[in-house]
């Protein structure tokens, strides 16, 4: 008897032409944190690290990919524009009281799904549309089907050496960036360099730069360290994620604020995705610009930083850009 796949995962590099797709036999490995020292698997985690599992490879192709019998997640709770500028409102009162400094607010979006809506199709118009791009496609029975399309990364492993990277801010590619949008940025970048610093023999912090996506920019500044001893790269790695820009500063009060407010799960939206020891290749990402395919609907997730100098109805805006990224491309 013919095995069948049971979990799956097809996945573009940032810069690459060819895709990578790996097929497992069996049930997914949970596991209680991303191990960047495994070899030959895929690694996904959820945004508050309650669920880790990775896909073992238990059969790969390039450039093709695997299907099964999908069974796909209800629907989560659509977030109304009313609820989330209420919402950014109220935190902008907790930051002057000096309970955080930033925190990230997220919101879910439904869409009806087409009668011929094909993920295959979608993934590969991805990977045309943003070449810079870690784009992929993963389901198992624990998580369902999502497809995305991210900027972020969050951990490379470069030889001995690794790298990372601040990502904050978002302003269409015609828009000139403000205080608030540098202020956000300069958050993370100060957050991630303090967690590594004194593990680090060596630690290099790049100049500012833009990051394009679409037609959407972020700011960025990519970290190069090399550790003094490899193998705290897991407990460093468990500690960078969620970072400032996907959850808050300090990060325990932002962490639980976020659970307590929001009305929808994350799920996977804001966590760890990405190859571990695949092709020679080990570099997670930070899982943005993400959709659930749920039974009957599309479900896009997108968030944004609220700091005391926001505008609640930009920040409304921003999400919209965000979730633009995919759903444009929805026929």
């Amino acid at each position: 008897m013919e095995k069948k796949i049971k979990a799956f995962v097809s996945y573009r590099m940032p810069g690459e032409k060819d895709f990578q797709s790996i097929g497992s036999y069996g049930d997914v490995h949970i596991h209680d944190k991303v191990d960047m020292t495994r070899t030959d698997t895929f690694f996904v985690s959820s945004f508050d690290k309650k669920v880790i599992f990775d896909i073992p490879t238990d059969t790969k192709k390039t450039n093709e990919f695997f299907s099964c019998d999908m069974e796909l997640n209800n629907t989560p709770k659509e977030i109304k524009r009313t609820s989330y500028l209420h919402q950014i409102e109220l935190f902008k009162k907790k930051i002057k009281k000096g309970l955080f400094s930033k925190i990230v607010l997220s919101r879910t979006k439904h869409q009806d799904t087409p009668e011929n809506f094909d993920p295959y199709q979608l993934f590969n118009t991805l990977c045309t549309a943003y070449p810079n791009a870690f784009v992929y496609l993963f389901y198992s029975e624990l998580s369902g089907l999502w497809i995305g399309a991210t900027p972020e990364f969050l951990i490379q492993k470069v030889g001995d050496s690794f790298k990372t990277v601040a990502l904050a801010g978002t302003k269409l590619t015609t828009e000139n960036w403000t205080d608030k949008e540098k202020e956000e940025q300069q958050y993370v970048t100060n957050y991630i360099r303090d967690l590594i610093e004194d593990k680090s023999k060596s630690i290099k912090v790049h100049k500012i730069k833009d990051h394009l996506i679409g037609n959407i920019k972020h700011l960025k500044t990519e970290i190069d360290f090399e550790l003094y001893f490899n193998d705290e790269i897991n407990a460093l790695t468990n500690k960078l994620q969620p970072t400032p820009a996907v959850c808050g500063v300090p990060q325990d009060v932002t962490m639980d604020t976020i659970k307590r407010t929001e009305s929808h799960a994350r799920s996977f939206y804001t966590g760890i995705i990405g190859p571990v020891g695949i092709n020679n290749e080990t570099e997670l990402f930070v899982n943005l610009r993400c959709m659930q395919v749920c039974k009957n609907k599309l479900v896009f997730y997108a968030g944004g930083g609220i700091t005391e100098d926001s505008n609640a109805k930009d920040e409304w805006q921003e999400t919209e850009r965000k979730i633009e990224i995919l759903s444009r491309y929805i026929i």
